[in-house]
C-alpha cells in the first residue's frame, strides 16, 4: 500500500506545497482507515484509526516521504507510530550528514589560503609600500607595479633572468636594453643604495611613460616585457598589442 502511495505521490501532478501536504496526509489517513481492521496482537505495532488521524506529517517529513523510495517498508502499513519513528530516523540521519565534520585536508586547504595571502602581504609589506609611493609619484596605479613584481620576480630583489638575447634584472625585471633610456630621464632621482627602491622607481617611470604612448590597455605591459620593436611586430602580425604577459597582468588587475 505504501509503495502505491509513494508512486501516486511521485507521479501525481501537484501545483503547490499546500496541495502536496494535503495529498499525503489525506492518503495516509484514508489508507490507515482502510487498513484499520487488520489488527495485530502486538500492541507496539498496532495503531487504531483514531491514533492515525492524530499524527500529521510536517513539511520536512513530507519531503522525506516524497523524495525517498518507500523507506518505510510494507510491514509498516497501518502503523503510524512506526511510520513516525522511521521518518524521524531518516531526518536524524540527514542532519548528521549535514553536520559531518570537514576532512582535515579540506580544512587545511580552506584555512591555509587566507593565511598564506596574509603572510605574503606582511612579508613584502616594505616592498608594497615603496611601490605605492612610486606609483603615486608617477601617477600610475600601484596595482600595476605589484602585479608586475609578483608575475616577473615574485619579490626577488636581485633576480636576473635571460630570455634569448633579452636580459632582465631586479625586482621589476627591467630589460637591460631599456635601462639607458630610463636613467637618462630620471637617473638623478634613483636611490643607488637601495636596489629595490631604484628598480621599482625605474619600473614605475617606464610604465607611466608607456601608458601615454597608446590608448591600448595592453600596450604598456606588452612593450614593457617585449620591448617596443617586438611589440610593434606583434601588432603588425595580429592587429593587437595583446600578449600573454599583458593578459596575465590585466587578469591580475581585475581581482585587485
Amino acid at each position: 500500500m505504501f509503495i502505491n502511495l509513494l508512486l501516486k505521490i511521485r507521479f501525481h501532478k501537484i501545483t503547490s506545497q499546500t496541495d502536496i501536504n494535503e495529498q499525503i496526509n489525506n492518503t495516509v489517513t484514508s489508507t490507515s482507515s482502510e487498513e484499520g481492521g487488520n489488527t495485530n496482537n502486538d500492541s507496539n505495532s498496532t495503531t487504531s484509526t483514531s491514533g492515525v488521524n492524530n499524527y500529521v506529517l510536517n513539511n520536512e517529513e513530507m519531503q522525506v516521504l516524497v523524495h525517498s523510495g518507500n523507506p518505510f517498508g510494507s510491514s509498516l502499513a497501518g502503523d503510524t507510530e512506526a511510520l513516525k519513528r522511521k521518518i524521524e530516523k531518516e531526518l536524524e540521519e540527514e542532519r548528521n550528514i549535514s553536520k559531518a565534520p570537514v576532512s582535515n585536508d579540506s580544512e587545511e586547504t580552506t584555512s591555509n589560503t587566507p593565511g598564506e595571502e596574509e603572510n605574503t602581504s606582511s612579508e613584502h609589506q616594505d616592498i608594497i609600500e615603496v611601490a605605492e609611493l612610486k606609483a603615486k609619484k608617477y601617477d600610475v596605479p600601484a596595482a600595476w607595479l605589484t602585479s608586475v613584481i609578483e608575475t616577473l620576480s615574485n619579490y626577488q630583489v636581485d633576480l636576473s633572468t635571460q630570455d634569448g638575447d633579452i636580459t632582465r634584472n631586479g625586482i621589476m625585471q627591467l630589460r637591460d636594453a631599456d635601462v639607458p633610456f630610463i636613467t637618462k630621464n630620471i637617473g638623478d632621482k634613483l636611490n643607488s643604495e637601495d636596489k629595490a627602491d631604484s628598480n621599482i622607481e625605474m619600473g614605475a617611470y617606464y610604465l607611466a611613460y608607456l601608458s601615454k604612448q597608446s590608448i591600448d590597455k595592453n600596450y604598456p605591459f606588452t612593450t614593457y616585457y617585449l620591448g617596443k620593436e617586438e611589440a610593434d611586430k606583434l601588432y603588425k602580425k595580429t592587429g593587437s598589442y595583446e600578449s600573454e604577459f599583458s593578459k596575465t597582468i590585466l587578469n591580475k588587475l581585475k581581482t585587485t
